[in-house]
């Protein structure tokens, strides 16, 4: 074990580049900080279980959004855990660990790792551009299979996140979505312009087609080029362009960083990607609606689809 100051994540978003310079330091993953939790923690996200051998970067810790990183009590997908600041102490994280989220697939279930521990009240938390696939396969990154996160009471470091204030209003449910559109709001869609348009089915076979009236539509994916995410300036022209085009009623799309704006798609998780987008591009005011259209399209709820 090896005692270190702070490591400060440069954005919300850190470049390959970044990371393989930190790693390059073979000893940073087994470091820790003066109160006894970790310098750094490396989440690996995913949704599919723990099937990620030899594809996780040495020392990482499994984040599944179909175990600890949800509430298994919940009837809805992927909703948060009742106790998000335990999932992450249990990660050994407190205050000042500088907290890296990733994907083997991109960036998808990373950003809603990320959300979480901002929710949580983490600052200094990021999601790897690109995921692993922008990694090199040799070098300094050594690829082992993944370790699950430790379960509760047998942490091999404890974290602490008990000065830290969680962020309860980065996750809504159904009722703010309801408010924000009452007021001319802005709600965006992450999901695809088929889904989006309702000529798509869902995956989901229960749930009808369509979207929530008033809501805007940026798929998730139109923020990437090339598996990374695009400049800062382009992301946040599709954001503005997206919302001054289907919101007219409401504020000015000039100023749409200092809006109020919440996020939604599918089932909470690519949602976040584009909360991820606009945190990049300059929003400070962003929420996720956490049941996502795995609620608002159940016909059991009886909500209005457009």
């Amino acid at each position: 074990m090896v005692d270190m100051q702070q490591i400060t994540v440069p954005s919300p978003l850190v470049s390959p580049e970044w990371l393989l310079e930190l790693l390059s330091d073979e000893s940073i993953l087994d470091a820790r900080l003066p109160d006894g939790t970790r310098a750094v923690a490396l989440l690996c996200a995913s949704m599919a279980g723990n099937n990620l051998d030899a594809e996780a970067i040495a020392g990482s810790i499994h984040a599944d959004l179909e175990g600890d990183f949800s509430d298994p009590e919940d009837p809805l997908p992927h909703t948060q855990p009742a106790d998000v600041q335990r999932v992450f102490e249990r990660c050994g994280v407190g205050p000042d660990t500088a907290v890296i989220c990733y994907d083997t697939q991109g960036v998808v279930t990373s950003a809603r790792v990320w959300w979480l521990g901002r929710a949580a009240g983490l600052d200094n938390i990021a999601v790897l551009d690109g995921g692993t696939r922008h990694l090199p396969e040799h070098g300094v990154v050594s690829w082992v299979a993944l370790r699950d996160l430790p379960a509760p009471g047998d942490d091999d470091v404890a974290g602490d996140l008990s000065s830290v204030t969680a962020r309860p209003h980065l996750i809504v449910g159904d009722r703010a979505v309801e408010q924000a559109l009452a007021r001319n709001g802005v709600v965006v869609d992450a999901r695809s312009q088929g889904r989006f348009a309702g000529v798509d089915s869902e995956p989901r076979p229960h749930l009808v087609s369509g979207h929530i009236p008033g809501s805007v539509n940026v798929p998730f994916t139109e923020l990437f080029r090339g598996g990374r995410m695009k400049p800062q300036e382009e992301v946040a022209e599709i954001f503005r362009s997206a919302i001054e085009a289907e919101n007219t009623t409401g504020p000015d799309a000039a100023d749409w960083t200092q809006q109020p704006i919440i996020f939604s798609c599918g089932s909470g998780v690519t949602a976040c990607v584009d909360a991820l987008g606009a945190t990049v591009a300059g929003c400070s005011n962003a929420s996720v609606f956490d049941g996502s259209w795995s609620q608002w399209g159940d016909p059991a709820y009886g909500k209005p689809i457009a």
